[in-house]
């Protein structure tokens, strides 16, 4: 009550307007004059809850209270009269927990039980970020239920057999994904072979994602390790035929310029072409570049593959063999 009381104050709230809501998963008994509240019109008495709950606010001791109810008493009585008018008492709501199993059951029809949770819980996530973007706008416009029935259905489609949910492609990076200071392998790979420091961000970021991405579909069961590993050898299959050529391409007593631009333009490949070829997207419609850049920025840490063509020797590991792997 003292929120929206500074609030229609300040003219942040329109009585005539608005409808105010006051939520809670419990059930309030005859001494409870906020049961007068309740959106049930033959049991609803806003006018004699207001005069009960402004008595007990006068007399109340709580230090809380006290604060409460001076910014309400701020406001004339008419406006106390519309303001209660306005307010409505939701109660025996479900709680967090019975919430997301009634979403769950609402939903039953569009993924398979064993991927219903992680559904769920991709549901739930883009509904409160649009209900923050929805209360911070100036314009107020109300969320179209087209809008739900729109996310569902795109929901549902990253949920199919060659789709998986991309949950990190516009959220926001930690600092701790790019720091300033980084000796990972893969990134004493980059620079070997000279990149700029703002591919190497780039690289930062994409190997986060990745490697988030993947951790979050596994604990959601959906995908497993032999798929990941399968996914793995075909970019390793990839790199391996691109570096023996570039191995080839080097001549005998090449300064380190000239080797390092050999790499750079191996790991250009990586850049601009890898994730544009569908053999290697973990699934047929997971088309996000950062999942290819960023699986072989992993690979590139566990030296499984590399971009300068004497990488292994640099980096003090076995050479690759004509297999690709360490001979």
């Amino acid at each position: 009550m003292k929120i929206w009381s500074e609030a229609v104050t300040t003219k942040q709230v329109d009585l005539d307007r608005a409808t105010l809501c006051l939520l809670t998963t419990t059930t309030p008994t005859n001494r409870n004059a906020i049961r007068f509240l309740t959106p049930n019109p033959a049991n609803r008495k806003p006018e004699e809850g207001r005069k009960k709950l402004e008595a007990a606010g006068a007399s109340s001791t709580s230090e809380t209270i006290k604060d409460a109810y001076a910014a309400y008493a701020k406001l004339d009585q008419p406006t106390r009269i519309k303001l209660f008018k306005a307010v409505f008492l939701l109660d025996t709501s479900l709680t967090a927990t019975e919430l997301q199993k009634a979403i769950g059951a609402a939903v039953r029809h569009a993924v398979d039980p064993q991927h219903r949770q992680a559904f769920v819980e991709r549901l739930q996530g883009w509904w409160y970020q649009r209900v923050v973007v929805h209360l911070s706008d100036a314009v107020n416009q109300p969320i179209p239920v087209l809008a739900v029935q729109q996310q569902v259905h795109e929901l549902r489609g990253q949920f199919q057999r060659d789709c998986l949910p991309d949950d990190l492609f516009k959220e926001q990076l930690p600092p701790e994904a790019t720091p300033e200071e980084d000796e990972r392998v893969f990134i004493l790979q980059l620079l070997l072979i000279g990149l700029s420091e703002q591919r190497l961000r780039i690289a930062q970021e994409d190997h986060f994602r990745a490697f988030t991405q993947r951790s979050r579909w596994v604990k959601d069961n959906l995908i497993g390790l032999d798929d990941l590993s399968n996914f793995e050898s075909r970019l390793v299959d990839s790199w391996r035929l691109k570096f023996l050529i570039v191995k080839d391409a080097v001549e005998e007593g090449l300064n380190d310029l000239r080797l390092a631009r050999h790499g750079l333009n191996l790991y250009q490949w990586v850049e601009t072409e890898a994730p544009s070829q569908s053999a290697l997207w973990v699934r047929p419609q997971f088309q996000s570049p950062y999942m290819t850049r960023g699986s072989f920025h992993m690979l590139a840490d566990l030296l499984r593959v590399g971009w300068h063509p004497e990488y292994e020797t640099r980096l003090g590991v076995a050479p690759v063999g004509t297999n690709g792997e360490p001979s």
